[in-house]
């Protein structure tokens, strides 16, 4: 009998740690007059982050955004969320090497006007998906340096002073089905 409590117990040990490294990924929400930035500095790897609208209309955040860990970054109502640089000499939004994986769907992403500056930023990141974002006023849509493997789809991306899409020293990404309208140029590979 006693042999019988010490299986059940390390049996119960072995079930019970075993689950301990089970965390699942946590569903943050930014509201207008929060950071997003502020939400990715405090989020975890793998985390999702929900930026809302002003209850159904319309709002701007006015921040430049640097993703450095893996994320899904989503507007709550597709196009009524503004990413608008504080910075136009800076990308509005970044996605680092360290943020490979990351996912950015649904905003209007504007207002990186400086030379050389860009909508969405991709850094030597790999398996990001960039999908339903509208990107217009900045210099570049999107940007795209020593990357692979990233989903770049479904976005319209116009009014931007140079290049809708730029890609430079990446392989085997997917850019397909976006609407590029009244760039200076369009892609450039």
């Amino acid at each position: 009998m006693k042999k019988f409590y010490i299986i059940l117990f390390l049996t119960s040990f072995i079930i019970f740690f075993s689950f301990l490294g089970c965390v699942s990924a946590a569903n943050l929400t930014v509201n207008p007059g929060n950071s997003i930035q502020a939400a990715v500095n405090n989020a975890s790897a793998g985390d999702l982050i929900v930026v809302n609208d002003n209850n159904g209309s319309s709002y701007t955040y006015t921040e430049n955004v640097v993703i450095n860990k893996k994320l899904t970054l989503k507007s709550k109502t597709l196009g009524h969320v503004t990413i608008r640089a504080l910075n136009p000499s800076l990308s509005t939004l970044i996605i680092n090497s360290d943020g490979s994986g990351s996912t950015i769907q649904g905003f209007m992403i504007k207002g990186s006007s400086a030379t050389d500056c860009n909508g969405i930023y991709l850094n030597g990141v790999s398996n990001c998906n960039i999908t339903g974002n509208f990107l217009t006023n900045n210099y570049n849509g999107i940007r795209l340096l020593a990357g692979s493997n990233n989903n770049i789809q479904n976005n319209s991306i116009f009014n931007n002073s140079w290049m809708a899409v730029t890609v430079v020293n990446s392989n085997n990404n997917i850019i397909k089905n976006n609407t590029i309208i009244n760039n200076e140029y369009c892609i450039y590979l």
